[in-house]
């Protein structure tokens, strides 16, 4: 019994030390055959070791006190009515620091009117000249010839300066009577003196209503500019101008002037 126990405890020993010779030469071999890289990769690194997340520090800056800057403007009107203009500093990226200026206060401009405004031209008034006397229009011979009466009672016989209207029996010789009757017949008349003709009559400039009744019948063309007695100019240019119009009497192609006219009776 001894012998046999003597020899387990032998053979006990001798699988022991193969198990752990075994496990050393193992140990030995992986170590070798693993690349040191993948050592390297498999060990933690103190690199990569995650560091815990830190909160943010907010920082404050320095407190601006804020100045409002008053900017110099010349005044378009009173300066009640006109307020400065002043800029502010703003802060937009909300950082403490003003970072944009803005001018508040500019004055509002009046809203313009994209219509044009239409505006009545006033009627022209003949400027009269100094001499002038006053009377009432009591009768029309023709156009250009009229009896009045002044204010002592007295009647004269009045002759338009500077112009000819055709004779009654002419052609527009009724339509020029008309428009002298339909200006001054009934009314009060200003009549400045020029001239006396040969037959007593006063050559005058006839004023009614602020129009001078020589220049109204050149303009509708129911008169020729009197060129023997008169150097007017303004006289030739309207009757010009009713030529280049054809109104009144110059619709004819040829009219016929009335001292011609006279001549030939």
């Amino acid at each position: 019994m001894r012998f046999l126990r003597d020899r387990f405890l032998i053979l006990t020993v001798i699988v022991t030390a193969t198990v752990i010779s075994g496990m050393f030469i193992l140990h030995r071999r992986v170590k070798r055959e693993i690349p040191p890289d993948i050592a390297l990769k498999s060990a933690p690194s103190a690199a990569q070791v995650p560091t815990p997340p830190q909160e943010p520090v907010s920082i404050k800056a320095p407190a601006v006190e804020e100045k409002p800057v008053e900017v110099e403007v010349e005044e378009t009107a009173p300066p009640s009515k006109t307020p400065s203009l002043v800029m502010e500093k703003i802060d937009t990226d909300e950082d403490g620091i003003p970072d944009t200026f803005v001018i508040k206060g500019e004055p509002r401009k009046k809203p313009v009117s994209s219509t044009k405004t239409k505006t009545k031209k006033p009627d022209l008034i003949e400027e009269k000249p100094d001499n002038l006397i006053e009377a009432t229009c009591i009768k029309v011979a023709d156009g250009d010839t009229m009896k009045v009466r002044l204010d002592d009672d007295s009647v004269e016989t009045v002759r338009l300066y500077g112009v000819d209207c055709p004779e009654r029996r002419q052609s527009f010789g009724e339509r020029a009577t008309q428009f002298t009757k339909d200006m001054v017949l009934g009314e009060t008349v200003n009549i400045s003196p020029v001239t006396t003709d040969n037959y007593g009559r006063t050559v005058a400039w006839v004023y009614v209503d602020g129009k001078c009744l020589d220049k109204e019948l050149l303009k509708a063309g129911l008169a020729w500019h009197y060129k023997e007695y008169s150097e007017e100019e303004e006289l030739a240019i309207l009757e010009e101008e009713a030529r280049t119009k054809k109104v009144g009497l110059w619709q004819e192609p040829n009219p016929t002037p009335p001292w011609e006219w006279r001549h030939s009776r």
